[in-house]
């Protein structure tokens, strides 16, 4: 696994992830994390560019930080973004990867979601099982995605 931080003047961390043996390829952006835990989801989508894919995960990252303090929650907004055709044979073993490999190495979590890159409800509940408690020692800081 090969991991990459890209700096921004936008966004608390921004990591591009990949794995040629699994074929893996991913971003995980966190906007903020003032007001607490940042919190998104998963889009997974083919891309015609990684700088493409690099755009959406921090415009919806930036807009999970605003949706949870409109609401009033004490969140942030971060995403993760899988790099890939959503309809692949090995999309729950992608999702699976993109949660214990990329986030276990940084700390990272993610709740999923189903909008984009629509998972059958068994891979959904599959790829929730590997979730992260916000408790472990792993814990970084207040982040978690």
């Amino acid at each position: 696994m090969n991991i990459t931080e890209k700096l921004t003047n936008t966004h608390e961390l921004v990591l591009i992830g990949r794995d040629d043996a699994v074929g893996y390829h991913g971003i995980i952006a966190i906007h903020n994390t003032a007001l607490g835990p940042a919190v998104g989801g998963t889009r997974f989508w083919n891309y015609d560019s990684e700088e493409e894919a690099l755009t959406d995960a921090l415009r919806l990252s930036r807009g999970m930080t605003y949706k949870s303090a409109l609401a009033g929650l004490p969140l942030g907004g971060g995403k993760s973004i899988i790099i890939g055709n959503h309809s692949a044979h090995n999309r729950t073993a992608l999702l699976r990867f993109d949660r214990e490999s990329v986030f276990g190495e940084r700390a990272i979590d993610l709740d999923m979601e189903l909008p984009v890159g629509v998972l059958s409800r068994n891979e959904h509940a599959s790829a929730e099982k590997t979730a992260r408690s916000t408790q472990g020692p792993w814990a970084r800081s207040r982040t978690l995605v």
